[in-house]
């Protein structure tokens, strides 16, 4: 009897063992590593700026038109820009040197004229422009866009019209294409349509400031000069002109 018992105990903790709960069994694989990003490239160097082509305008006269003959003095020399210091000094000298200027060259001018023709003399409304092209510097095609003449108050006058581009070749203007080579140093000269003095109401012992925008490879750059007209001069009698 105890045998029998004994039997059905261990069926019974079999079976127990084979229909139990089972074990659920847990993954001990850990997941892949992250990516690494690559590192950030470092910032590119600019490129070193082109040489530019750079204009000044070295003078300017405001008179009248006398066709379309090309200047007969020489270009002015560019001078230096004054420093702070010396600003109002120079520019008084330049005004100075403006008007001597003028004046010679009315002079020549009229009695070149008058030898030729016998006649009054004309002198030309006009600005000059020096030209620089350092090394390196793409070649460019120079045009000029506007010109404009103010009165002393910053007073808009008028625009004058741009004519006959000529350029400084050792001993005379000629015509220019308004190209500027690399390395060319120019001085050029352009005819300007006279201001309308009969609206302006007088031209002499007066400032003005010609301002012109010109275009440099595309690039607009924005030029000016003072200029002052002087009034009439009456001669001593008795002396030949």
């Amino acid at each position: 009897m105890r045998s029998r018992y004994a039997f059905l105990l261990v069926g019974l903790l079999a079976c127990s063992r084979a229909g139990g709960p089972e074990t659920e069994v847990t993954s001990t694989t850990s997941p892949p590593p992250a990516m690494r990003q690559p590192p950030a490239p470092p910032p590119k160097t600019p490129p070193p700026a082109a040489p530019q082509v750079t204009v000044d305008m070295t003078a300017a006269t405001l008179a009248d038109r006398c066709g379309d003959s090309p200047p007969m003095s020489p270009p002015p020399a560019a001078a230096p820009a004054p420093g702070p210091r010396a600003k109002e000094a120079r520019s008084q000298e330049r005004e100075e040197s403006d008007a001597r200027g003028a004046g010679m060259r009315g002079d020549r001018g009229r009695l070149a004229r008058e030898d030729a023709r016998g006649d009054m003399a004309c002198e030309q409304t006009s600005m000059q422009l020096s030209v620089t092209s350092p090394a390196g510097a793409a070649p460019v095609q120079l045009t000029v866009k506007k010109v404009e003449l103010y009165d002393e108050n910053g007073k808009l006058l008028g625009e004058l019209a741009s004519r006959s581009p000529t350029v400084w070749d050792a001993s005379a203007y000629k015509p220019w294409d308004q190209k500027v080579a690399t390395g060319a140093q120019l001085s050029v000269s352009y005819l300007l349509a006279p201001p309308d003095w009969g609206a302006i109401g007088g031209r002499h012992s007066k400032m003005y400031t010609l301002k012109a925008i010109v275009a440099v490879g595309g690039a607009d750059q924005t030029l000016s000069r003072e200029v002052q007209v002087m009034g009439i001069t009456t001669l001593p009698p008795n002396v030949r002109t």
